[in-house]
């Protein structure tokens, strides 16, 4: 038994227009996407969507049909993405052994990665999608660089982030004693001690957090599904 956490409980104030879960992308809502891969692949056999209260409705009405069968949960989340992320795996089916911890402003994950990153997981205590810092890197402070960093071994931090289920569990029940928070989930294994790999994406993964994101997303999906001659929103 695996699962899927889709979290899609922000407000995305950068995104400047709606709720960005629910912005169009090719006809669908950029939320569809992720939980249409999971469903897709045979690892995942429950899905978990948390989100804000108030948008239960709203992911049951335009989101829970992407699913196609597979079960799904949608939860309320809390004020902080870890309360949120904690709150999806809670719902999780007993025996579950593998979660995939997804953001639901990343549509482009497909279910071939999500098979991969299985593979890759192997003796780890967790998996982070990641892409290759390309970019010089700059310390700055008070507007003046101060450094120019190396950027060799550095990544970027994506999702989905693949962990042993009760590994993860176990992290962020202790975080919760200890009062410790971070940014992603693979941080909380790294603070207690834990190994995390990484998949490499090479940049196809983006999230979408402007309107403009929206585009390229859309140019991608529309990429794909000319390769295997689908339809859009399909």
């Amino acid at each position: 038994m695996n699962a899927a956490v889709i979290v899609a409980a922000g407000r995305g104030e950068r995104f400047g227009r709606d709720e960005k879960q629910f912005a169009l992308l090719n006809g669908r809502p950029v939320l569809w996407y992720s939980v249409a891969a999971f469903s897709r692949s045979p690892l995942i056999d429950h899905i978990a969507i948390v989100t804000r209260e108030e948008l239960i409705p709203r992911c049951l009405s335009e989101v829970v049909d992407a699913a196609a069968g597979t079960p799904v949960t949608v939860v309320g989340g809390r004020q902080e993405r870890q309360g949120s992320v904690f709150a999806g795996l809670d719902s999780c089916p007993p025996g579950t052994e593998l979660v995939w911890i997804h953001d639901g402003a990343r549509p482009l994950i497909t279910e071939d990665a999500i098979a991969a990153s299985a593979e890759r997981l192997g003796r780890l205590d967790g998996l982070i999608f990641a892409a290759a810092v390309v970019d010089t890197l700059k310390e700055v402070e008070g507007g003046v660089i101060t450094a120019t960093r190396p950027r060799a071994g550095f990544f970027r931090a994506e999702t989905p982030q693949l962990f042993p289920f009760h590994t993860i569990l176990a992290a962020h029940e202790r975080a919760g004693e200890d009062g410790f928070e971070a940014t992603d989930d693979a941080g909380l294994i790294e603070q207690y001690g834990g190994r995390v790999g990484v998949f490499e994406t090479g940049g196809l993964n983006i999230k979408v957090t402007t309107s403009g994101d929206i585009f390229i997303a859309e140019q991608e999906l529309r990429r794909r599904q000319d390769m295997v001659g689908l339809p859009n929103g399909d």
